[in-house]
């Protein structure tokens, strides 16, 4: 199977108002965040005792793991990762042209073949409200233009 190793990175600058921030080191206040955009958002745990958010836009369920993690906590920065399960499965070429393609969001595909779009997005240290938004508005932009690139909702 080829596959492409492509990055999606965000770097999002540090604020100083910790009040009005949006910090992966406080993975309640990152929910809470999403709540105050209207998504809804729940905290879990991944695999590895992380914490990790589920979400959803475009209609899609997503989750959002942490990264740079000490002892489960403390972490440093999020990645954004939604995977699509398609019957049929797609192929290489598809995910070749989005990541040729697209800025936001590398896709890859898993061993059934099903396409996932990750975000990465650097925050170490906090953002803005403001700018935490905006790096969700072009996550939600980015994967509705992934499905209709999939095909996943006709």
């Amino acid at each position: 199977m080829f596959r492409i190793a492509v990055c999606s990175l965000l770097v999002l600058g540090s604020v100083q108002a910790a009040a009005q921030e949006v910090n992966p080191a406080d993975p309640e206040g990152v929910v809470t965040a999403l709540q105050d955009l209207g998504y809804r958002a729940s905290l879990e745990t991944d695999g590895v005792g992380d914490p990790m958010i589920r979400t959803a836009t475009s209609g899609v369920e997503y989750n959002i793991y942490f990264y740079g993690c000490t002892n489960n906590s403390d972490c440093e920065d999020m990645r954004f990762l939604a995977g699509l399960d398609l019957k049929q499965g797609i192929d290489d070429e598809t995910i070749r042209a989005w990541n040729e393609n697209n800025l936001i969001g590398t896709a890859y595909v898993d061993d059934e073949q099903d396409p996932f779009l990750g975000f990465y997005v650097v925050t170490t240290g906090g953002v803005s409200k403001e700018t935490f938004e905006e790096a969700v508005d072009l996550w939600s932009r980015s994967l509705g233009r992934f499905l209709e690139h999939t095909g996943f909702n006709q």
